[in-house]
């Protein structure tokens, strides 16, 4: 799941498809015209505005952007469902996920 990616985020977006095994199944934004959420749009992937939408299905992990408003809320509700999160960035790097477990 992506959560809240602006521009410098949603550069991302193409090569996190691009990798085998990757699946975004849910993008989350604050409104529909944000970057991460028109870039979803344009690759028909499933969108949401309300961060409760995120405890409707199980995710292997999230990527929050650093500099989203709601990182503190959106991080605290990911841990409580024992979903993983990272930056954009740190994902982008490798950074291991079993590590955040």
């Amino acid at each position: 799941m992506l959560v809240d990616f602006d521009w410098q985020d949603a550069d991302l977006v193409p090569d996190l498809l691009k990798q085998p095994g990757v699946s975004v199944r849910l993008v989350a934004g604050l409104s529909m015209d944000d970057a991460g959420m028109r870039l979803a749009e344009l690759c028909g992937l499933p969108r949401t505005t309300d961060l409760t939408d995120l405890t409707r299905a199980i995710y292997d992990l999230a990527l929050l952007s650093e500099r989203s408003p709601r990182r503190p809320q959106g991080d605290e509700l990911l841990r409580a469902l024992g979903t993983p999160c990272l930056t954009p960035q740190s994902f982008a790097w490798g950074q291991p996920v079993a590590a955040l477990v």
